[in-house]
């Protein structure tokens, strides 16, 4: 067995000498040929210093620190009403883990300051300044979809003489925080429009949904009269989580009524109305009235027009001028022994919805009258009122 000298060698993280065991009587051989001072001096500092760099436990790895980028850039805050609404785009788990940050909580700070304060907005300044008013937890954020926006909810406001300072950072399931968000200010206008009163949606004609409501009274600050610029109306489905455009488009309705001539009967939407005013130059909304309603087509189309009649060859033919509804099926086709036949003698002549705006009745006997009449029908089930009655001798 041959000896050699100890060597310092780096692991990992750590400075080894030698092995655990083979470091250990490696100084037990040396310590035989020193002094008794030196080995016990050797020994003793050498030794404990491998036992606690080489023979310790190893523990688990320290978990990594925070890396960037693990922050969003592009938190943005507006007004409504007397609400202060934080927007940013849904963090990328996937790429926070692969970075060693596996997110729990999105936390929102904020600093309030007076609106005559001077100079600029530094990072430093807020993080000794601000103070945490709440969370976005991981369960709100998974019921986020990719690609839409999260938000949080500051108010109401309780004054408008100052300026209000925010920004989120992550927070780790190891309770780390990543760096600040980029910082957003702003000073809130009084003179805002409280949210419009009654609002009532109802079917008010084939594909038209009309939407009334009443002005509010006051100002979120209390004063009068409202400063009303206009309004704009909203619309998502129930499973939807927020609302897009305005349905009314960039200019804001004067009014107090808006019909809504692009849905799906049948869908369930939520319907929102805020009131539009201006401050210092730019449009503030005021929070929304709110109603749900499923749109039902219970609109009968009109009554089938011109209809004649005529027979060659033992067969009754009928034309009539074709209806034009949009959401038209087709046609049903009637006959009976006579004009003032009762609902029930009247035979209805096609087993399916008849598409044409022609029909032949061969089931005729030659030399006998028959009485005819066609209702339309759309894809609603609304059946129309009757034609005019015509008669026809088969030939």
């Amino acid at each position: 067995m041959t000896s050699s000298e100890p060597k310092l060698q780096t692991s990992g993280g750590g400075l080894r000498i030698g092995g655990n065991e083979g470091g250990c009587r490696l100084f037990g051989f040396l310590g035989r040929r020193v002094s008794r001072f030196l080995r016990g001096f050797i020994v003793a500092g050498w030794c404990s210093v491998a036992l606690l760099i080489s023979c310790g436990k190893v523990g688990e790895p320290l978990p990594p620190a925070p890396r960037l980028p693990l922050r969003t850039r592009h938190l943005s805050a507006t007004q409504r009403g007397p609400f202060i609404i934080l927007q940013w785009p849904k963090p990328n788990v996937q790429t926070l883990e692969s970075l060693g940050f596996r997110l729990r909580r999105i936390d929102v700070y904020r600093w309030v300051q007076p609106a005559s304060a001077a100079g600029e907005l530094t990072a430093k300044a807020f993080a000794d300044r601000a103070t945490l008013i709440g969370s976005v937890s991981e369960s709100e954020m998974r019921a986020v979809k990719t690609g839409e926006e999260l938000d949080y909810r500051d108010g109401p406001i309780g004054r408008f003489d100052q300026r209000y300072v925010y920004a989120i950072r992550y927070v780790s399931t190891r309770g780390q925080s990543a760096a600040f968000s980029n910082l957003v200010s702003l000073i809130p206008c009084a003179r805002v429009a409280a949210a419009p009163k009654n609002l009532q949606v109802q079917d008010e004609a084939q594909d038209v949904v009309r939407l009334t409501w009443d002005p509010p009274s006051q100002n979120i600050d209390g004063s009068t009269p409202p400063a009303i610029l206009g309004y704009n109306v909203y619309r998502r489905t129930t499973d939807e989580r927020i609302f897009g455009s305005p349905l009314n488009g960039t200019t804001p309705i004067a009014g107090q009524q808006f019909r809504d001539r692009q849905f799906q009967y049948g869908t369930a939407y939520r319907y929102a109305v805020r009131a539009v005013s201006r401050c210092t130059g730019h449009l503030v909304e005021s929070e929304s009235a709110e109603a749900i309603h499923t749109p039902r087509d219970t609109f009968p189309p009109a009554a089938p027009a011109n209809l004649t009649a005529g027979s060659a060859n033992g067969v009754i033919s009928l034309f009539w001028a074709a209806n034009t509804e949009p959401d038209l099926a087709g046609y049903n086709i009637y006959r009976a022994d006579r004009a003032d036949a009762p609902e029930e003698e009247w035979i209805k002549l096609n087993a399916t919805v008849h598409t044409l705006n022609t029909f032949r009745d061969e089931t005729t006997i030659r030399g006998k009258t028959y009485y005819y009449k066609v209702r339309a029908v759309d894809r609603a089930g609304n059946l129309s009122p009757p034609s005019t009655v015509v008669a026809q001798e088969a030939q």
